[in-house]
Formats: structure tokens, sequence, C-alpha cells
């Protein structure tokens, strides 16, 4: 349930390009790895520009997640990523001249929860708001923001 989506800079496509991808690893610091094909459409918008995001959803939690991505082109980590699935798009292994990686850096994320009892208090409040003619009120807990994240661990000066 990951999209992955990047800004296209050519005015030949659309502004930007979805496409669902597994993460193949989350580190601690929160960055995502990606394996993708060289001969993809993600890779020649990254070569363009390195904003991106990450949405994906779980139920009734849904995340948004923007920053920066890069290329890796890096055998030795495409290993260590490697799971038996990636072996049908790219038969010869991790070390297929097509394979490239991508790492995301998150800088920014936003969150949106409605599952248990938020769900039950957001369905009241969106009814209540739909017999008013109001907007209903939005639930504590169930939306928040992170951001700026500092990519070096030092959150910045104020």
């Amino acid at each position: 349930n990951v999209m992955f989506v990047t800004h296209a800079a050519v005015a030949t496509r659309p502004p930007f390009g979805a496409r669902p991808l597994h993460v193949a690893k989350l580190e601690e610091d929160g960055d995502m790895w990606f394996v993708v094909g060289m001969d993809t459409q993600v890779i020649e918008d990254l070569r363009t520009t390195d904003g991106a995001f990450v949405t994906a959803h779980e139920g009734s939690r849904w995340i948004h997640l923007s920053g920066r991505a890069e290329i890796v082109l890096d055998h030795a980590k495409a290993r260590e990523l490697w799971s038996t699935a990636q072996n049908v798009q790219f038969p010869a292994g991790a070390t297929d001249p097509n394979v490239a990686l991508i790492r995301f850096r998150p800088e920014h994320a936003e969150y949106w929860d409605t599952s248990g009892i938020k769900g039950i208090k957001y369905f009241f409040e969106a009814a209540k708001a739909l017999a008013r003619g109001t907007t209903p009120a939005i639930v504590k807990g169930s939306h928040g923001e992170v951001g700026p994240i500092p990519l070096d661990g030092v959150a910045p000066a104020r």
C-alpha cells in the first residue's frame, strides 16, 4: 500500500508520476529504500529532480511523507536489500545491470488516523455537521504533522 511519487520537470509529461513500490528497507532514521529498474520512468524523473513523496495507508490510517530521493547504484547494498520476490523483475539477481536503488529521505510527515474510537468519534462529528450544514470537527489525535525533519539529527535553528 505504498505509492512513490516524483515530480516531472519536463512539460511533455503530467506534473507528477505515481507508482506502487515495495519498501525494501526502512532504516531507523526513517530513510526508505526501493529496488527499481534503471530503465523505468521513476529513474528518468529522478535524473531531473530529487523531490519526491511517499504515501501509504493501512485500513483507516494514512501517511504522507515528502522529502528527497537519490538514485544509488551499489550492488553490495542491493544484495543487502534483496528478497526472492525481486528475482521476478531481475532474473540475474542483485548484480543485474538494470538494478537501481532509490534512497528516500523524508523531510516532512503528515498523518491521518480514523481507526478505532477515533473513527467512531469522527462519524459522530460528521453526522452532526451534516445535520447542521457545517463541516466536522477534527477528532483529537486523528491528524498531525511533523517537519521539517532534520536530516543530520540536529533540529533547525528557530
